[in-house]
């Protein structure tokens, strides 16, 4: 879910409030990491952002085992 910079560009970061993206694992259970930030599109869409394994940032919703984004309160 990357945009090209040139027609979006990122304009802004906030930092991840708490929220967190949840990814299914291999033996069927879940994992939640938290996000690190939120990036703020020039359109004023926002973009979740965590670390991959590598310490990457990435969108979570670009990974293909990603469930969804969990809100601070709905935190486990």
């Amino acid at each position: 879910m990357m945009e090209t910079p040139m027609v979006n560009p990122i304009v802004g970061a906030v930092p991840g409030g708490g929220w967190a993206a949840e990814f299914l694992l291999p033996d069927g259970t879940v994992q939640q990491w938290a996000l690190l930030a939120w990036l703020v599109r020039a359109d004023g869409t926002m973009q979740p952002v965590n670390l991959d394994g590598q310490g990457w940032a990435e969108d979570p919703r670009d990974a293909g085992n990603f469930v969804r984004l969990v809100p601070p309160e709905d935190r486990g």
